[in-house]
């Protein structure tokens, strides 16, 4: 008698272990979507951005990639690209002002050629730098486009997780119904006629 009662308290013992040890697993809610409120007022941010933020905490492949896209710095890039672009054509500009300034019209003549001729000579040594810049622009929409679309197909089975495990019950929608047509029912009969 005594082994059977140890036995099946052993039982006991191990099987409550077992349900306490799965039971966070099968429900565990990112923190995006644990709210209580139960109407938003618009003030939610992006629920998108907080879920994918959260798997990010979570997967040190994330946390690289998205430290890869922060240090990419694109605009610094171009920035010097921009810059060195402006002074020549600011250049070619002023120099083309100061040219018109010249009296002698022939010697004016001669000189505005000699500007455009280095003008051309610059454009066309700066066409594939152009070229360059222009890619460097499409390539980052297209990481941009990327990275979404990867925050998106991410947090998506999360959602459907989170739905899935968390669907409300039909009954208290039921019953809330119910009550909601007694309190009619009982405002309707307090009413005078009017």
């Amino acid at each position: 008698m005594k082994k059977l009662l140890l036995l099946l308290t052993v039982i006991t013992l191990f099987s409550c272990k077992n349900e306490r040890a799965e039971a966070p697993n099968k429900k565990e809610i990112p923190e995006a979507l644990k709210e209580k409120v139960s109407f938003r007022s618009g003030s939610r941010g992006n629920l998108v951005e907080e879920l994918y933020q959260e798997l990010v905490l979570n997967t040190p492949e994330l946390q690289q990639l998205e430290s890869d896209i922060d240090n990419l710095d694109t605009r610094e890039t171009l920035d010097g690209y921009y810059s060195y672009n402006r002074k020549s054509i600011d250049f070619y500009a002023s120099a083309r002002n100061q040219a018109e300034l010249i009296k002698d019209s022939i010697t004016r003549k001669k000189i505005l050629a000699f500007i455009q001729k280095s003008n051309n000579a610059y454009f066309e040594k700066s066409k594939e730098l152009d070229k360059l810049s222009k890619t460097i622009i499409d390539k980052e929409a297209s990481i941009e486009d990327s990275h979404a679309i990867l925050k998106i197909i991410l947090t998506t089975s999360i959602i459907v997780k989170y739905q899935n495990e968390n669907v409300p019950k039909k009954k208290e929608l039921e019953n809330m119904i119910k009550r909601e047509d007694n309190l009619v029912k009982r405002i309707q009969k307090q009413t005078p006629e009017y």
